[in-house]
């Protein structure tokens, strides 16, 4: 008689690993009733634990109704305890799978899957498209036998054997082709097939065009692959390959977001290979843009809304165009730098408005505002341009508040100063609306000039 249980070992668990291990060492069959007889379970409660998949790491399924043990033999208490446990919640991958192929295939898929999602998330790896293109392949492939498999058994997933040579497996698009049907008219074809169809592209006939020039559309074809393989695992194998994490999350969409120029693509590559990498860039682009779908390739869009509190419906702020916005909407402008709000200096300030004085006035109108008594040229130049800053006081003005003028220290002891394009514009329209605003400018500068002298 057995001694007391080893303490976690119920005496159930004790009679079922007691039977497996001798079924197993045996090399015999059994059926659910059997397993039930022997270790005091209810045939009902063993089929639930069945399928649940409570069962899956010890019990594989040889046949309809026809089982066999795996691994028991070789498990302490401890082991035997922790895969059959239902206290864990965790399903052994696969679980559902009949065929041990098929169940060793999905796990395979897993790990490829997730392999090629760690290469393109490390910004380190410089060759990561063509990495997660090969790996990636590979899972949905491996993904796409073990569905085969348990459909029609693993004589499906094989090519004829040729003596003297290693028995071969069917290629990645006879998969393709069982598990998505090829329609008649391929106008109707299913967007995940094409999405599949393209990563097959880039890792047989692309490879050396994957370049990370080209990131831009091609990681929403791979962000819609992972999706769409997640909902394909989920569906076969009864969970999620990364239930940690968040499908929406599992790749990072990043790299140059602008088209590469063909001038550099050719500098970088030379002239053949960088136009058909330019070419491959244009067509993934064009797909994306036909096809639509996002089970094809993700869209792309940026969107800043501002939540209320946790149950509020509408956003307190939301970003829009200028077209599609309400007559209470606040215009926020681009914030601009310095070089661009105030381009000019005073060596080509006078410049600018004495282009804009001719072209607003008469040449007579121009002549009695600008001519100067002891000139022989008539123009307005850069001692006028003096003049008005002086009379106006802009340069006092040092943080550039009246949005005319903003000075800047170069160095300790040197300032430069400049001007907007609206303070040109405000000195041209009080010239043309003062004849002798100009004059009045000169004469107070002039003057201002004597009295320091003095």
């Amino acid at each position: 008689m057995p001694t007391k249980d080893t303490p976690g070992l119920t005496q159930k668990q004790r009679l079922l690993k007691t039977f497996l291990t001798e079924c197993e060492q045996a090399g015999r069959t059994f059926t659910m009733d059997e397993v039930a007889a022997a270790a005091g379970y209810s045939p009902k409660s063993v089929r639930a634990y069945k399928s649940l998949g409570y069962l899956a790491s010890v019990i594989v399924t040889v046949s309809p109704g026809v089982l066999r043990a795996c691994g028991v033999a070789k498990m302490d208490d401890t082991e035997f305890q922790r895969a059959i446990s239902q206290s864990n919640k965790v399903k052994d991958i696969g679980y559902r799978c009949k065929n041990q192929l098929a169940k060793a295939l999905t796990h395979k898929s897993r790990d490829n899957a997730i392999l090629a999602l760690s290469i393109y998330n490390n910004p380190t790896i410089t060759n990561r498209i063509d990495g997660f293109a090969m790996l990636f392949c590979a899972a949905w492939e491996q993904l796409m036998k073990a569905m085969i498999i348990e459909e029609n058994g693993e004589s499906a997933i094989f090519k004829p054997l040729v003596s003297g040579r290693l028995r071969e497996s069917i290629a990645f698009t006879t998969c393709l082709d069982s598990i998505f049907p090829q329609p008649q008219d391929r106008r109707n074809n299913d967007s995940t097939r094409k999405n599949l169809e393209r990563l097959r592209l880039l890792r047989d006939e692309a490879t050396h065009l994957l370049v990370h020039e080209i990131q831009s559309p091609v990681s929403r074809l791979f962000q819609a692959c992972v999706l769409n393989y997640d909902r394909m695992f989920k569906s076969f194998a009864g969970t999620r390959f990364l239930p940690e994490v968040g499908p929406g999350q599992l790749i990072l969409l990043y790299g140059e977001t602008s088209k590469p120029s063909a001038i550099n693509l050719q500098r970088l590559y030379g002239k053949e290979i960088g136009d058909e990498i330019l070419n491959l860039f244009n067509t993934i682009e064009r797909d994306i843009e036909e096809i639509n779908d996002p089970t094809f390739a993700i869209k792309v869009f940026h969107k800043l809304v501002l939540e209320k509190e946790k149950g509020e419906s509408k956003p307190d702020i939301k970003l829009t165009t200028l077209e599609t916005a309400n007559r209470d909407a606040v215009v926020v402008n681009r914030p601009k730098n310095d070089d661009e709000l105030f381009p000019y200096f005073a060596s080509n300030a006078h410049t600018e408005i004495n282009r804009l004085l001719q072209e607003k006035l008469s040449r007579p109108d121009y002549e009695k505002r600008v001519k100067h008594s002891n000139r022989q040229s008539i123009h307005f130049n850069r001692h006028d341009f003096i003049c008005i800053v002086d009379k106006l006081g802009w340069r006092n003005d040092t943080e550039g508040a009246n949005g005319f003028h903003r000075c800047s220290k170069t160095t300790p002891k040197s300032v430069t100063h400049k001007y907007s394009q609206v303070g040109i514009e405000f000195i041209v329209e009080h010239i043309i609306k003062q004849d002798s605003y100009l004059h009045n400018a000169r004469k107070s500068y002039a003057h201002k000039k004597r009295k320091t002298v003095t």
